[in-house]
């Protein structure tokens, strides 16, 4: 055997080697399947809150959870966030529902945060609102799997009324 082909029976294996173990590949894998799995539980989350399920709702929060209402002052834990959202899994409550838009997911793979948007009905019951709408931002933490360690949501205004083009002169 002449150099030539001893090199090229020592390169093809190093090649193969080289592909397989390329951490670029690895670390892109592991983020899209990080970033499955975040979208996975935020999808859940959003699931719980539409199906008025809070005791599911509250699986998803760090015990140590931080939630920015909008136009309230932050609440800090899971039982003070039990109290902050029980409303909105009342039957006779506002009915919640979210919709996840983005995933990002640290290098390190343990935070991430979604945004999203969110969509309140209101019923009959007092102080509900008729209709309201707006974003949210929620950092989550890898924690025995991925728990909410801030939430934040702030409404939107309603859409200004279309009163089509102006008169001709």
């Amino acid at each position: 055997m002449d150099r030539r082909e001893a090199c090229g029976s020592m390169i093809a294996p190093l090649v193969l080697l080289l592909s397989v173990a390329d951490p670029a590949r690895r670390i892109d894998a592991g983020a899209t399947a990080a970033r499955a799995a975040v979208r996975r539980a935020d999808l859940d989350r959003c699931a719980a809150a539409a199906g008025r399920d809070l005791d599911r709702f509250l699986t998803f929060l760090a015990d140590d959870v931080v939630v920015f209402p909008d136009q309230q002052p932050l609440v800090k834990g899971k039982a003070a966030a039990r109290v902050l959202w029980a409303p909105f899994f009342d039957a006779k409550g506002p009915r919640l529902t979210c919709e996840p838009l983005t995933v990002e997911v640290a290098r390190s793979g343990e935070l991430a945060y979604t945004t999203g948007t969110y969509l309140l009905t209101g019923t009959e019951a007092v102080r509900s609102p008729t209709r309201g709408h707006g974003k949210y931002v929620t950092i989550w933490r890898k924690r025995g799997g991925w728990k909410v360690a801030v939430d934040i949501g702030n409404g939107a205004p309603p859409p200004e009324r279309d009163f089509g083009p102006p008169p001709p002169p």
